[in-house]
């Protein structure tokens, strides 16, 4: 019977990848808030509010459903909104690591790692500290 697995990390999405939403959310909720104080008709700033709330609560939605887990012996990603879908590597067959930022994951200290597999590719997308996951995973090959 084999052992069970041993997780080491557990890492999800952080909400600092989604910078340029979250500005805009606040943005449009100032705008109901200050607009209906400046006159806008109530219907109008409540819609503003609602519509700023929803891209608040997107990014943390995608970041409370995706998982990234560091095994002992392999790499998983689980996520989804309805149905829960998983990807599971393992640690052996891993053939490359690819670590990649935009100007604006930089500012925010965040990243994507792509661990190329011979079965394919496997993202962890909008990271804290990339190339310490990449690290740890390098220790156990």
């Amino acid at each position: 019977m084999p052992l069970a697995e041993l997780k080491l990390l557990s890492i999800r999405s952080s909400v600092k990848n989604q910078p340029i939403l979250l500005a805009l959310a606040l943005i449009v909720i100032l705008t109901g808030l200050f607009g209906r104080v400046l006159g806008m008709p109530l219907e109008g700033a409540v819609l503003l509010v609602a519509v700023g709330m929803a891209f608040l609560v997107w990014p943390a939605l995608h970041t409370a459903n995706t998982e990234y887990r560091v095994m002992d012996s392999s790499v998983v990603a689980v996520g989804g909104f309805f149905a829960k879908s998983e990807k599971v590597f393992s640690i052996s067959g891993i053939q490359e690591f690819r670590i990649r930022r935009t100007p604006l994951q930089k500012m925010f200290g965040v990243g994507d790692l792509e661990i190329v597999h011979a079965e394919g590719a496997l993202s962890f997308v909008g990271i804290e500290d990339p190339e310490g996951v990449r690290d740890k995973i390098l220790t156990l090959r």
